[in-house]
């Protein structure tokens, strides 16, 4: 993902984010079925502006959205 709400980023901001980038992986990697306690974690994070913006480029981006429905999650396309 590429997303850059700012416009700039700095050198170390950048060395940052792939920091971040490689030690999530890795942690995936090596602990895959804990992928939904490492995203929860980024989350719990999140401003309310910060949630509404990542799940505008989830549903934007990539094509997935929750189906209110159902407690389960669709990819547009594949229901």
């Amino acid at each position: 993902m590429t997303y850059n709400p700012s416009g700039s980023q700095t050198p170390e901001t950048l060395r940052q984010r792939e920091r971040i980038v490689y030690e999530l992986f890795s942690l995936m990697k090596d602990n895959p079925e804990n992928i939904s306690l490492y995203i929860e974690d980024m989350i719990l994070l999140y401003t309310r502006d910060q949630m509404n913006e990542m799940e505008d480029i989830i549903v934007n981006h990539y094509g997935v959205e929750h189906d209110e429905s159902s407690k389960d999650y669709v990819i547009r396309g594949y229901q």
